[in-house]
């Protein structure tokens, strides 16, 4: 009887959480205003991202899996996984103040944060700060979209006037869900 009666009492007890848990996580609408313009981006893409020599490091090619989706809010969530490297973020529209806006972090323990006004093309230009290991560099990122299911971003970090990292993804869509 008392297995009975704990079988029960657990079951209750997942039905009810479960529905609280569901009714608290609000659900990520569909885009919509200026944010429906990256909503080609939902989805999983296969990436190439070309990194030029630059000091003791040679050029190399590096194959990786670019993740969007989007989340509470009106934003888009990503997620950029290659080996050896990965980083995640959020990129979104500020209606009152007209920019666009976006913040990550990596695996390395950068983080960073960027603005851009409307291109009003396919070519959107983010410039900010990243921040790693006590030092701040002046980050660019230039997105080209090339069609629903392709697009170039080029990135670059300087401190002061030295080139710091640059480099290039071609990204194709390979799924329109986001697992």
């Amino acid at each position: 009887m008392r297995t009975i009666v704990l079988v029960a009492t657990v079951i209750v007890v997942l039905i009810a959480s479960s529905r609280i848990a569901s009714s608290d996580v609000p659900s990520a609408a569909a885009l919509s205003g200026k944010m429906a313009e990256l909503k080609y981006l939902v989805g999983t893409w296969s990436c190439t991202t070309k990194i030029p020599a630059m000091g003791k490091t040679k050029a190399q090619n590096i194959s990786a899996k670019n993740i969007y989706w989007i989340e509470p809010g009106n934003v888009i969530g990503s997620y950029y996984s290659s080996k050896p490297y990965s980083s995640s973020g959020y990129m979104g529209w500020n209606d009152s103040k007209k920019i666009w806006w976006g913040n990550g972090a990596d695996v390395y323990g950068m983080v960073g944060s960027s603005t851009g006004k409307d291109s009003g093309t396919n070519v959107q230009v983010m410039t900010g700060t990243n921040w790693s290991e006590g030092k701040s560099y002046t980050a660019r990122d230039t997105m080209t979209k090339t069609s629903d299911t392709s697009y170039t971003d080029h990135f670059e970090t300087l401190q002061g006037e030295k080139l710091m990292f640059q480099g290039t993804s071609v990204c194709t869509k390979t799924s329109n869900t986001s697992m």
